[in-house]
């Protein structure tokens, strides 16, 4: 099992707030992914792959070598919190983008047991 962080920011039209919505125990980041995707209801992350949506990808002089979903993009770059080119618009109602961080990778849950009964880890 792996920790990770997974992370928030949210957009409004006045502000901006940044912060941890929990520790999570998960055996890779296309677990988590679908942990946030559920959780945190980011129907548009699949809505883009359902309409054939791809990225482009670009080597070091920008020569395309390839695309990705939106799905494997996510899990590449952990959430939308992470992706420079993810554009937040209309903060009339706030927008939040959500992300993650492997801390540890081959951590044992024993280690984390009461952490988890408290609820404060999460295991996915």
């Amino acid at each position: 099992m792996n920790l990770y962080k997974i992370e928030f920011t949210h957009y409004s039209q006045k502000d901006s707030k940044t912060g941890i919505f929990c520790l999570a125990l998960a055996e890779n980041d296309e677990k988590v992914y679908l942990f946030v995707d559920k959780e945190h209801n980011h129907d548009s992350w699949e809505e883009d792959t359902e309409f054939g949506k791809t990225y482009d990808l670009y080597d070091d002089d920008y020569n395309i070598i390839g695309t990705e979903t939106p799905k494997e993009r996510h899990i590449r770059l952990g959430g939308t919190m992470h992706d420079e080119n993810y554009e937040v618009s209309d903060r009339y109602y706030g927008v939040t983008t959500v992300g993650w961080t492997l801390l540890k990778e081959n951590v044992s849950p024993d280690n984390f047991q009461e952490l988890i009964e408290l609820e404060i880890v999460k295991v996915i």
